[in-house]
């Protein structure tokens, strides 16, 4: 099914039962949406059964996009990334499969590099090694 084709809700019409989002008694599969006052758009979530799956975004009330990931059946994400008001990078997270931070990246507002942290992670989870460059 599309993005098109998936129902559509307004958040305030969902309850959720910790990370479950419900529509009545059932769980909710569908775009989750909000707008600011003005009718721009402030966040679009996808969820299936429930629980969050897909991108999910997030955006400033100026219209830049504020943040963005890949939601994975309510086990973590992915991916992330999130972006300064003005439209630069904020900050990158990209995750194994056990959502474990493979690498972190961080931005000023205008640009610049401030942090970058890679990460190796042994297949029972522990930590490997970790490089942090600030």
């Amino acid at each position: 099914m599309s993005a098109d084709e998936m129902r559509r809700v307004h958040y305030d019409d969902l309850e959720f039962d910790d990370q479950l989002a419900l529509l009545g008694d059932t769980a909710f599969t569908g775009v989750v949406y909000a707008n600011y006052p003005d009718g721009r758009a402030e966040i679009e979530y996808y969820y299936i059964d429930g629980l969050p799956s897909g991108i999910q975004r997030q955006w400033y009330r100026n219209g830049q996009l504020e943040s963005e990931w890949d939601a994975v059946r309510g086990r973590g994400s992915t991916w992330s990334h999130e972006w300064h008001p003005n439209g630069v990078m904020k900050k990158e997270r990209i995750s194994n499969g056990n959502n474990l931070p493979v690498c972190i990246r961080e931005w000023s507002e205008d640009g610049q590099l401030l942090r970058e942290e890679i990460s190796e992670w042994s297949e029972d989870c522990r930590l490997l090694s970790e490089t942090v460059r600030e």
